[in-house]
């Protein structure tokens, strides 16, 4: 490979000299040049040894200027500058220390008063985990450093680059290394290493956005390692080298939709699925994440990201949310693509891969929120064993995930034995999910009472017959979305999550759920045990304490001297925020139906409750919290009364008014091959039957003032589309408007 003669002559190339291995230089002009392995455009920022080449290059700045200058972005602008201004001049310790707003305003306008601002900044950053945390301003305030202090700076960013973890960030801090003439050898063997990494990140988390979008983690994490890292990567690269690696990136392009379609009802964060329960977040946060949303919807031109970027993104409230969020949007946000609010979109959608499904009435803040899981677990730690665990929000949390990860890890002792953590929190006896069995089983994780297991083992792979290998081994399908559809009547999803159990110790595990708008909820399970005498357990947790709304609670002393229930009755009503959920049990129809919780049994395994210290529920886990998160204190549980290898499960489940005192009549209905129930909920008369036995399957019928709505049998396979939905007004938007079709996307048509 040839470098290109001007830049000889110039004398440019000299500190990148010993980056170049093996390849020589020749007075002939080349097109590229190499950093160690990695080929570069030989009249690229990168091979120039120009800075800034991090954020923006200088070639980016005229693009800037005028796009600060268009409703959209001027207001940001205006707003970042002001609360800037207005910092440097009380001395303001939280404006001081901003490096990428000085940086950025420094690029912008050439005054030197944030300039030199940035660069005590710098001087003081210890260049440490993220790359804002020092490089970026380093990179920003570049030509006002002194060589000793760019050098001092430079020392930290090697020491930070040779460590062993956050490739993203150390890629970042490579290429703003590179050229510096310090152990060029070194940074040139790192970035070609992290190079590769990257490339390999894109088709990582493209495998988990494949359908529609999704990710290895849940929301809150999503920011605080993935987003801001990866992001920051891929746009170092490309403005220190013109190639851009967001060409294809599916996972930036859907995050949006992935976070607003997890928003309850009148809020803008997420909702506790996932580890989400030590906080909620609205978007990719920590350490500027935010600002990268405006890559995505500048590159795709979606309208749905221009919303949520405008309305939940840019905060105007405190200075440090106008420091940390607004510079983002001035650098990539296209004010040209119209914000489209999520009312415009339908109400359902399928994160296939990921195996989420969120169903909603309508976008109204009092709408009803229905989520299901069933997909591939997490592949952080801290995962939850929840497969076909399901959740629903109207108002409040009613039913939802109970425990909590207390502020941030289980490690924080002040908070915790930890115990609550590895015992409840992330078990299935914690989530709207099944249990089969009491043992505890030890897989890659652990697993209590018969729950999943989040790691599955190579010999559980082998006895599921499937292939053990590297590939597979961080996103092992334990569970499928094996059936889905959506319509403005209803949506139905079916799951199968059997391979997320041991397999000495479950055969099958199927849960089809069926919600009809509004509030109505029909699920079915089919599980099949190895042995007969394990018991299977379905699980519902609330809020407040379920009643018995045909019946009554008496005391079971067989655990504890209080605490514990048993309902008399099969139909459960559980009112919180508002609303209230009511919950029928169909099948079986001998079943021992099982109500415990309350302070001190809130998160009990086996008789034992891993509750938090006290310490946690002052400082921590308030009621406001508690809100938050849906942090609920009951659970009902519902085991058939006569072993058998093989149980069916059947519940109607309503989310209605809380004035609402008796739930509606449920008829149950059968015939040699399904079984169903038949209801009139909501003004809809509601007929709904599944497939007793091999693939998963059934039949709908549904009716409203006399005239059938539909009638036919339910999805049979994944049908990832809206073609149902053509009556609705907003269809053709839908398939014709490309800022809509952009958060649409995935491989799902209307």
């Amino acid at each position: 490979m040839r470098f290109h003669s001007s830049l000889l002559r110039l004398g440019v190339l000299t500190s990148l000299t010993l980056a170049l291995i093996g390849t020589r230089p020749s007075a002939e002009a080349a097109d590229s040049l190499r950093i160690g392995s990695v080929e570069i455009p030989a009249d690229c920022p990168l091979a120039r040894n120009e800075h800034p080449r991090l954020l923006l290059s200088k070639a980016d700045l005229p693009g800037i200027r005028r796009r600060i200058e268009k409703p959209g972005v001027r207001e940001i602008y205006q707003q970042l500058k002001k609360t800037v201004d207005d910092g440097l001049a009380r001395g303001s310790a939280r404006v001081l220390s901003a490096q990428v707003p000085l940086g950025i305003l420094y690029q912008i306008t050439g005054r030197k008063e944030y300039g030199e601002a940035c660069r005590a900044a710098v001087l003081k950053s210890p260049f440490g985990v993220y790359a804002a945390e020092g490089a970026y301003g380093y990179d920003l305030c570049y030509d006002l450093l002194t060589p000793e202090e760019r050098r001092a700076c430079e020392k930290k960013m090697l020491a930070f680059v040779k460590q062993p973890y956050r490739e993203s960030a150390r890629f970042i801090q490579c290429v703003a290394l590179c050229g510096s003439g310090l152990e060029e050898e070194t940074v040139a063997q790192k970035l070609s290493e992290l190079h590769r990494w990257c490339i390999a990140r894109k088709a990582f988390l493209n495998r988990w956005a494949e359908d529609r979008g999704g990710d290895d983690n849940s929301h809150g994490y999503i920011g605080q390692h993935e987003y801001v890292g990866t992001m920051g990567a891929y746009q170092a690269w490309r403005a220190a080298t013109g190639e851009n690696w967001f060409e294809g990136f599916l996972w930036a392009k859907t995050m949006a939709p992935y976070y607003i379609y997890h928003y309850p009802p009148g809020r803008t964060a997420t909702a506790n699925v996932g580890i989400n329960s030590w906080g909620s977040n609205g978007y990719p946060d920590e350490t500027g994440a935010c600002n990268f949303t405006s890559i995505a919807q500048s590159r795709w031109k979606c309208g749905l990201t221009s919303w949520w970027i405008q309305n939940v993104v840019v905060r105007r409230k405190h200075d440090y949310e106008i420091l940390e969020g607004h510079w983002g949007p001035i650098l990539w946000y296209d004010p040209d693509v119209p914000s489209i609010p999520p009312e415009r979109f339908p109400e359902d959608i399928l994160f296939k891969t990921r195996g989420y499904v969120s169903m909603r009435s309508d976008w109204g803040k009092d709408a009803t929120l229905v989520h299901f899981h069933c997909g591939r677990f997490e592949s952080d730690g801290r995962n939850q064993m929840d497969n076909s665990a399901f959740m629903i929000y109207r108002r409040a949390y009613l039913a939802c995930d109970s425990g909590t990860r207390g502020v941030n890890n289980p490690e924080q002792t002040k908070y915790s034995d930890g115990r609550h953590h590895e015992r409840y929190f992330a078990q299935t006896i914690a989530h709207n999910s099944l249990t089969v069995g009491t043992e505890d089983i030890q897989g890659r994780s652990r697993s209590v009472c018969g729950g999943q297991v989040s790691r599955v083992p190579d010999d559980w792979l082998r006895a599921y017959g499937l292939p053990v290998n590297e590939e597979n081994r961080y996103t092992r399908q334990a569970g499928t979305i094996v059936a889905y559809e959506t319509t403005p009547e209803f949506c139905y999803v079916a799951g199968d999550a059997a391979r997320s159990y041991a397999p000495h110790l479950v055969r099958r595990f199927t849960r089809q759920l069926l919600y009809v708008r509004p509030g109505a909820v029909v699920i079915f399970d089919r599980v099949t045990s190895v042995r007969a005498e394990d018991a299977k357990r379905w699980y519902l947790h609330t809020m407040e304490q379920p009643l018995c709304a045909n019946g009554e609670l008496r005391p079971d002393v067989s655990v504890h001297p209080d605490g514990h229930f048993l309902a008399t009755g099969d139909m459960l009503r559980s009112a919180h925020g508002g609303s209230v959920l009511f919950s029928k049990t169909v099948l079986p129809r001998k079943a021992a139906v099982r109500v415990l919780g309350g302070p001190g049994h809130q998160f009990e395994v086996g008789g034992e409750n891993y509750d938090m210290y006290p310490l946690w529920w002052r400082e921590v886990g308030t009621t406001q919290y508690q809100e938050q998160i849906g942090l609920g204190w009951w659970r009902v549980e519902v085991e058939p009364q006569l072993k058998a290898e093989s149980d069916l499960f059947l519940h109607v489940l309503w989310a209605t008014e809380d004035r609402v005192r008796e739930m509606f009549p449920v008829e149950s209905i059968e015939d040699p091959d399904q079984v169903g129930v038949r209801f009139v909920a909501d003004g809809i008369d509601v007929e709904a039957a599944f497939s007793k036995a091999g693939s998963v399957g059934g039949r709908i019928r549904l009716a409203k003032d006399g005239q059938v709505i539909a009638a036919r049998d339910l999805a049979s396979a994944v049908e990832d589309h809206y073609r149902q939905w053509k009556t609705d007004p907003r269809f053709q938007d839908w398939s014709t408007d490309p800022a809509m079709r952009a958060a649409m996307g995935g491989t799902g048509k209307p």
